[in-house]
C-alpha cells in the first residue's frame, strides 16, 4: 500500500482505502462502481464474490486485479510459487522438516492454490511425498489459522512444520499451536 500511495501522490491522485468482507458488500456500494468518485481502482478480489469481480470489470472506471486473474482486467501478480518454494525448503533443508501441514485459503482462491503446488512440488522435489491429510483449507485470517491447527491436532495427524499460504493463517496456527502447549520453533 505504501509504494501504491507512493505512485499515486507522485501522478498527482489521491489514495483511498476501502475494506471489504467476501460477499457483504453490494457491488453498488463500492468506489470502483462510481466514476464520478474514483478515477481506478486496484482490487484484491478474494474479499469480493466472483460476480461482484465480473461487475467491476465490465464498468466504466479502470480496475486492475491483484493476485486474481481475469480475461478483461489487467492483473498485478507476485511470484508466490517462488516465496513458498523458498520457506518450504529452508524448513526441510535448513531445519530437516519431514512431515510439512499445509494451511491452505479458500480453494477458488488462485494465489492458494500456487502455494499450494509449490508445497507439493518443492516436498517431492526434497524426496517427500506430501501427505494429503496434511494439507488442510480454511480462509486468509488468524482465526482460520486457529481453527486448521486445532483440525490438525485433533484428527491425530502429527506434523513437525506448518506452512501457511498468508501471514494472518500463521499467526492463528502459531496462536493455535501455543494454546495447545506446543511451542515455535522448539515443537514445530
Amino acid at each position: 500500500l505504501a509504494g501504491v500511495e507512493e505512485g499515486a501522490r507522485t501522478a498527482g491522485f489521491h489514495l483511498l482505502v476501502a475494506a471489504t468482507e467476501p460477499d457483504t458488500v453490494a457491488t453498488a456500494s463500492l468506489p470502483s462502481s462510481d466514476p464520478s468518485f474514483v478515477d481506478g481502482s486496484i482490487l484484491l478480489p478474494d474479499a469480493l464474490s466472483r460476480r461482484a469481480v465480473e461487475q467491476l470489470a465490465g464498468g466504466r472506471t479502470p480496475v486492475v486485479l491483484v493476485e486474481v486473474s481475469h480475461p478483461r482486467v489487467p492483473t498485478v501478480a507476485f511470484d508466490g510459487a517462488s516465496g513458498a518454494a523458498a520457506a518450504l525448503r529452508h524448513l526441510v533443508v535448513d531445519h530437516g522438516a519431514r512431515r510439512v501441514a499445509c494451511l491452505a485459503g479458500p480453494e477458488d482462491a488462485e494465489a492458494s492454490r500456487h502455494r499450494e503446488t509449490a508445497w507439493a512440488e518443492t516436498l517431492r522435489a526434497a524426496g517427500i511425498e506430501p501427505d494429503p491429510d496434511l494439507l488442510v483449507r480454511g480462509g486468509w485470517s488468524e482465526v482460520d489459522g486457529m481453527r486448521l491447527v486445532e483440525e490438525l491436532l485433533a484428527g491425530g495427524h502429527r506434523f513437525d512444520a506448518l506452512f501457511a499460504v498468508n501471514d494472518e493463517t500463521a499467526i492463528g496456527a502459531m496462536r493455535g499451536l501455543e494454546r495447545a502447549g506446543l511451542h515455535v520453533p522448539q515443537d514445530v
